[in-house]
Formats: structure tokens, sequence, C-alpha cells
């Protein structure tokens, strides 16, 4: 995938900010392989599995989501958050997600539209098969909107993923990008 492809794909998924998505569109967003992508990045991103368990793995913490953004038209639901860990407080992910509402119960629904409990932990609670289907890693720089979300003093290089999330038919559940913030090699947890 080209850097033009890449970042398009990013920016479909802030269809409803309209502003971010215009920042979007001059991100400097390069595709890697995920094989070059340093620790503890690869071990968080490249695999094929929803973030929440890696994330908890990696953090010894349960975490939350705080919403920024939100937004449903029909059956999907576009919301833009933070993953926080419940202890400290730290931001361990940044997300832009679109969720096929439609694909899921009443009660998943209403714990999806209430905006706590991330995507992946309800897939989990709910022995929702599925699988994750990663479209892409990147780098990326120069986005205001992620330095103010991870309250960086200063532009940075930050690593992310573009997964597609599938039921056990092949159907779409979500499109997610997930971005980390600048992360140290935790001391003796497994990724």
């Amino acid at each position: 995938m080209t850097k033009s492809l890449a970042r398009e794909a990013i920016r479909n998924l802030f269809v409803s900010e309209p502003d971010l998505a215009e920042e979007t569109s001059m991100l400097a967003v390069d595709e890697i392989d995920g094989d070059k992508m340093p620790e503890p990045y690869r071990g968080l991103l490249v695999h094929a599995t929803d973030m929440t368990h890696k994330l908890q793995a990696f953090s010894g913490q349960t975490i939350h989501v705080r919403p920024l953004h939100v937004d449903r038209n029909g059956h999907k639901l576009h919301r833009r958050v933070l993953l926080i860990c419940d202890n400290d407080g730290r931001t361990i992910e940044f997300g832009v997600i679109r969720i096929h509402l439609e694909r899921f119960s009443r009660e998943q629904r209403e714990e999806i539209l209430d905006c706590r409990v991330p995507l992946g932990a309800i897939l989990k609670h709910h022995n929702i098969a599925h699988r994750c289907e990663p479209r892409f890693y990147f780098r990326l720089s120069g986005s205001t909107f992620l330095r103010d979300a991870f309250e960086l003093d200063c532009a940075t290089t930050l690593y992310g993923r573009l997964n597609h999330i599938v039921n056990e038919a092949g159907e779409e559940l979500a499109d997610v990008v997930e971005v980390l913030p600048p992360l140290f090699a935790p001391q003796n947890r497994s990724v």
C-alpha cells in the first residue's frame, strides 16, 4: 500500500470529524513491515488478535475507554477514544473505530454504546468468535491531535496499525486505527 493509500484508509475513519479528517490528510504516514517495527511496538501491534489483551498484559492493568468523540449514523458507530489504564490513569492507546452495530445483540450494543469498555473486552466477555486482520502497520509524525491526546511536549514518531475485525462468518465487525504513545519495554512482562 502506498503512503497516500495508507493515509486515505486512516482518513476514512474520521468521516464524522471533517477537521480531523483534513489534518489526517496532511500526516506523514509511512507504511512499514511488521518485522521492521521496533519493540515494544512490534509485540503490541504485530499480531492477529485484538489490542485489549495485549495492552492489559503490557501495562499490568485493566483498561477503560475515554471517549473523545462519538457519532452514531444508523447501524454504524464512529468513535475516537483513548484507552486508559485503570490504576495509574496512563493513556495506553489512541483509537478511531467504526463499529457495525447490526452485528451485535441488543445487550452487546448497549455495552458498546456506553463507551466505557474496549471492544476487545466486550468480544471476550460475550465469547464472540472473531479474528483480527491487520491491513497495514505504520509510523507517523506531524499530528497535532495525537500530540495533544498523548500530552506530548514535542513531536515524535508514533506507531500503529489499521485493523479489520471480522466475526466467524467473515462479516465486518469493526475497522480501527490503533496508535500507541511513546512506550518503553516493560520489565518482566510478557507481551
